[in-house]
């Protein structure tokens, strides 16, 4: 307001440039607004740079606090492991020195076994050593007496005394004999005991020594023991300073992180009130920018007229604006055939420029103005209005918006109407046609549903009353049923089976044995051969994993199934093969090669 009332002043002057104390700057063809009492774009630059700077200060802080629990966090977790294996060293010492303990034990039974032995061994020896110096003392005396007695003369013997001497002197060798050989098992006896008691010394003395070694090995364990038992000891105090110190550390975390929240927020804030006084200013810019250019073609437009008028009317500023200035009335909308040359104003031109041909078709109709004066006596409205700008401009723009209305004429609007009709058609007819068919294609999807419908519902009660059949035979005693999980809707629902054996509770599948759960597949199988009849089945060992009482029960189903289809089955099973008419089997032969063995059991029978 206080730059427009001083240019009000002013205007007379010429190239005046007017600087207001908030910044607007007026001159004559420019208008440009201050940015006031606000804060500068430097100003908010620098304070985002600080921000910046701070924003960086928190985040480094940030990083060495979180750098800083890392190492608390690595050092509690080095202690935990530390811990960890110290108590599994020390339970490992304690079950070593329980072995230990219980080896030394053995080794000091064997000891005090082996002393004794040893003891034994020495009686025997003592024994053993009398026995051989009683048979050493008995064979000297005998060799005396056979010396003596072969000193002597011999006796003159008559023939009847010679069968005695004879048997006196075998049954004297024979004794000889045994002593020499008593003599020699004494003294094997006594090698023998000698080389045991050796045996038994070297022993003790390696059990002496493994002893030495153990207890060596329990007094180093019980040092380790000792000092696994101080590390924890102070193990606690080392986790309570862990713990507080990660305590800290996240509390210290917890206030950077706000810290940095807060920085963030108001960098945040700054950021948008910077983007926001870049659009303003970018807008603003785009503003001026505009204005300029605006009153550039509007001093282009002038000047043109201006010319436009000089050449073609002689006519020259002053007195066009004299004579259609803005002090002239203005006429008033007439009929076409009693309007006169229309005077157009220079003020209204200047105000739209793309009004341009218009004005310019305006002062080619003045270049018969003299004669236009001349007759204005006769042809001139009577009366006109005054000339207000807010109201020929609104006037202007309803015969801008009726002209656009009206729009560009299009010469070929009537063959693309045809065509656009023709094709609506057609789409119409596909769309028709299209809509049929989804119809009967739903339809048909219905019937579908409701023969399968059927069909499954027939094929279920069949299945169910087979499997009522069948059950009984597979699990006397027992009870077992099949039912549908969604008996409304047939296409979606599932079928559970329960079974109950004779003497259990259980009902699920999942708590049978394997035995008992393929012998209720096996059932389920029957049924449905037995509901939906095949000419023939082909079945991979189902009777593997059952005992003899149940495969007699499935050889009875067998059976009942062999007289109207025809079973081709695979199995190991002897009693199974026993009730085939004809065995197959694959064998391999010397060279490697795989040959099938063909047997038929019993002979067709004549239908």
């Amino acid at each position: 307001a206080t730059a427009r009332a001083a240019w009000n002043d002013l205007a007379a002057g010429s190239a005046v440039t007017i600087i207001t104390r908030s910044g607007d700057v007026l001159s004559e063809y420019v208008l440009r607004g201050g940015s006031g009492a606000k804060r500068s774009r430097l100003e908010l630059v620098a304070d985002r740079d600080a921000a910046k700077h701070r924003l960086e200060e928190v985040t480094s802080l940030i990083d060495r606090a979180k750098f800083e629990l890392a190492e608390q966090r690595g050092r509690l977790q080095v202690a935990k492991e530390q811990s960890s294996r110290a108590l599994t060293a020390l339970r490992q010492f304690d079950s070593q020195l329980a072995a230990q303990t219980e080896k030394i034990n053995r080794v000091r039974v064997q000891v005090e076994a082996a002393q004794a032995e040893a003891d034994r061994l020495e009686r025997g020896l003592a024994l053993a050593t009398d026995a051989v110096s009683d048979a050493a003392a008995q064979a000297d005396k005998a060799r005396q007496e056979l010396e003596t007695a072969s000193s002597r003369p011999r006796p003159i013997l008559d023939v009847a005394a010679r069968d005695g001497v004879l048997a006196e002197l075998e049954a004297a060798r024979e004794n000889e004999i045994e002593a020499r050989l008593q003599v020699e098992t004494t003294r094997e006896r006594v090698r023998a005991q000698q080389a045991r008691a050796e045996q038994l010394k070297r022993q003790m003395e390696a059990d002496r020594v493994a002893a030495e070694e153990a207890a060596r090995r329990a007094v180093i364990r019980r040092r380790q023991v000792a000092s696994a038992q101080r590390v924890l000891e102070a193990l606690p105090a080392v986790l309570d300073s862990v713990d507080r110190s990660v305590s800290q550390a996240r509390l210290e975390l917890a206030a950077r992180e706000s810290e940095r929240a807060a920085q963030n927020e108001e960098l945040a804030e700054l950021r948008r009130s910077e983007n926001a006084l870049r659009e303003r200013l970018t807008a603003i810019g785009e503003s001026v920018h505009g204005l300029e250019m605006q009153v550039y073609e509007k001093k282009l437009h002038l000047s043109t007229l201006l010319e436009r008028a000089g050449e073609e009317l002689g006519l020259v500023e002053d007195v066009l604006v004299a004579e259609y200035g803005p002090e002239q009335p203005v006429p008033v909308d007439t009929p076409a055939d009693a309007i006169p040359p229309t005077r157009v104003s220079p003020d209204v031109s200047a105000v739209e420029g793309e009004n341009g041909a218009e004005e310019a078709e305006s002062g080619s109709d003045l270049s018969d103005a003299p004669e236009i004066r001349e007759s204005e006596g006769a042809a001139r409205v009577p009366a006109g209005i005054k000339f207000v700008r807010a109201e020929q401009e609104a006037r202007l723009a309803k015969a801008e918006r009726k002209l656009a209305q009206l729009g560009r004429v299009n010469p070929l609007a009537l063959e693309e109407f045809a065509a656009l009709e023709q094709r609506h058609k057609f789409l119409t007819e596909q769309l028709t046609d299209l809509t049929s068919t989804r119809k009967d294609l739903l339809t048909i999807i219905e019937e579908i549903d409701e023969k399968m419908q059927d069909i499954f519902a027939s094929a279920f009660e069949d299945t169910r009353t087979a499997f009522n059949q069948v059950f009984p035979i597979l699990f006397p005693g027992g009870t077992g049923s099949i039912h549908l999980t969604d008996s409304e809707n047939l296409l979606t629902t599932g079928i559970e089976v329960t079974v109950k054996p004779a003497g259990k509770k259980i009902e699920r599948l999942s708590l049978l044995s394997g035995g008992e759960r393929s012998l209720a597949a096996v059932a389920l199988l029957i049924a449905i051969f037995k509901a939906r009849p095949s000419p023939f089945y082909i079945m991979d060992e189902v009777e593997a994993a059952l005992d003899d009482a149940n495969l007699g029960r499935l050889l009875t189903i067998f059976e009942d199934l062999r007289e109207s289809s025809q079973l081709i089955i695979i199995t190991h099973q002897k009693r199974t093969m026993e009730i085939a008419d004809a065995l197959y089997g694959v064998s391999m032969r010397a060279d490697g090669i795989s040959a099938v063995v063909g047997q038929r059991v019993k002979q067709e029978q004549a239908s």
